[in-house]
C-alpha cells in the first residue's frame, strides 16, 4: 500500500523520496480516485475475490458431503442444510463471476502477500 508506506516512511525519516506531508504529489497518494484506480488496489481486490471463491468452494463442498451422508438425514432437515447449501452455491457463483472483484471496490480487499 504505497500511501501507507509513504506515511510510515515520513514518520520515521521525516520525508518520503524527498517529499514531506506538504507536498501535493505525496498528498495525491491519498486521493480516493487515485487509490481505487491504482494497480496495487486492483491486486488487493483480485486477491479478495480469489480468497472468497476458495472459501465458498470449501463451504459448498463441506455442506454437500454432510448432506450426502444418510446418517445425518435428520440433522440436515433440522438445520435446513439444503437451503443453506443453495445459499452457499449462490455465493460461490457470485464470487466466481468475472465482475466480482469490481463489486468489492470500496472495501479493503486482501493483501496479496498473504496468499
Amino acid at each position: 500500500c504505497p500511501p501507507l508506506k509513504a506515511i510510515l516512511h515520513i514518520m520515521v525519516h521525516g520525508n518520503f523520496n524527498g517529499q514531506t506531508l506538504d507536498d501535493p504529489q505525496l498528498r495525491a497518494l491519498f486521493d480516493h480516485d487515485a487509490i481505487v484506480n491504482s494497480d496495487w488496489y486492483a491486486a488487493r481486490l483480485e486477491t479478495k475475490a480469489s480468497v472468497d471463491r476458495a472459501l465458498w468452494q470449501r463451504h459448498t463442498a463441506a455442506l454437500r458431503a454432510f448432506t450426502a451422508n444418510e446418517i445425518y438425514t435428520s440433522e440436515v432437515e433440522r438445520l435446513q442444510l439444503s437451503e443453506r447449501l443453495k445459499m452457499a452455491e449462490a455465493a460461490e457463483k457470485a464470487a466466481s463471476a468475472p465482475d466480482y472483484a469490481d463489486s468489492l471496490k470500496g472495501t479493503l480487499g486482501t493483501d496479496p502477500s498473504l496468499l
